[in-house]
């Protein structure tokens, strides 16, 4: 668990996600929440009331500070696996292509590839751009995501509103890649992306 201390600093902890009262506090721990994607995670909320740690629950303690210049710092962290997402509705476009032998559903995914390929170059390319090029990069990662995912929807038809059915597991995953590890500043960078 982390918080910000009064003083702005933060604190890390440990825990139990339990339903737990004693003197120094209370937590309350919500059902699993049913998720669109990614479901393993066991996803849950917390609500803590007056809950003290116990010095030997402390984990660490970081500065004033500390969370929005370690944001600065991981605003490129979930690139790689958005590369991953980008590929598997590549996968399922391909896959699509052949069995409909649809040259729209090629060129379509052609283009996509051209978008991955540039930016996976500008990926390699970013370990000295600046803190707006970075977010613009993962702007655009998030959003070739989404377009793949959706078009690996689109080219699968009907089947891909099956629940079990690849296209409709890429877009639900590219919408988790969407929120993941999302700052404000990741927000106003793939808003702007989308009002291009």
């Amino acid at each position: 668990m982390a918080a910000v201390l009064p003083d702005n600093r933060a604190v890390f902890g440990l825990l139990p996600f339990a339903n737990i009262e004693r003197e120094s506090g209370k937590i309350a721990v919500s059902e699993i929440m049913p998720l669109i994607a990614m479901n393993s995670t066991n996803t849950v909320t917390a609500s803590l009331n007056n809950w003290l740690l116990h010095e030997s629950e402390i984990i660490s303690v970081k500065a004033v500070g500390w969370i929005a210049e370690n944001d600065s710092k991981n605003i490129l962290n979930f690139v790689p696996v958005t590369f991953g997402c980008i590929r598997a509705g590549l996968d399922v476009i391909v896959a699509a292509a052949i069995v409909k032998d649809s040259p729209a559903i090629v060129a379509a995914c052609t283009k996509l590839e051209q978008k991955l390929d540039r930016l996976k170059q500008h990926f390699l390319q970013s370990q000295h751009s600046s803190k707006a090029e970075q977010l613009a990069l993962r702007a655009e990662a998030i959003d070739l995501a989404v377009r793949c995912g959706h078009a690996a929807v689109v080219v699968s038809s009907g089947a891909a509103n099956g629940r079990l059915h690849p296209a409709g597991r890429v877009y639900r995953e590219a919408l988790v890649y969407t929120v993941s590890g999302q700052t404000k500043d990741v927000m106003a960078a793939t808003l702007d992306r989308i009002l291009e």
